[in-house]
């Protein structure tokens, strides 16, 4: 089997994991992307020094794919499990710009606690329906 042969199955293997990734993301429910979107919010998620927007987080859920698909199918439920969050009381938003029409979404102190106490799943359980 040529070297080419094999990259070429290579980058299709990691183009079929990606787009598994972003299928099994897109089909969560809000409360659940919310907990896996959450830990972004932490010391050593993007978000942990300020706030951060809904393609940062889809990027971030998928940044471990090194071949990916277009993200803009994930950017909604991202949106929707900010809210989710929003409603927690875990994370706030904010509009950014003058006329831009962006957010970014930041952890409150109880965000903040709930990540350090590991003590998340009482927030959200309390959110779903």
């Amino acid at each position: 089997m040529s070297a080419l042969f094999r990259k070429s199955e290579e980058k299709a293997a990691q183009e079929a994991a990606a787009t598994a990734e972003l299928e099994r993301l897109t089909a969560l429910s809000a409360t659940d992307l919310a907990r896996e979107v959450m830990p972004s919010f932490g010391p050593d998620g993007p978000g942990g020094s300020g706030g951060i927007n809904a393609i940062q987080l889809a990027q971030w859920l998928v940044e471990s794919y090194p071949r990916r698909p277009s993200l803009k199918p994930l950017i909604a439920p991202v949106q929707q499990a900010i809210q989710a969050l929003e409603s927690a009381g875990l994370v706030e938003s904010r509009m950014s710009g003058i006329g831009t029409g962006s957010s970014s979404a930041k952890a409150t102190p109880l965000g903040e606690q709930a990540l350090a106490e590991g003590t998340l799943e009482l927030y959200l359980t309390a959110q779903s329906p």
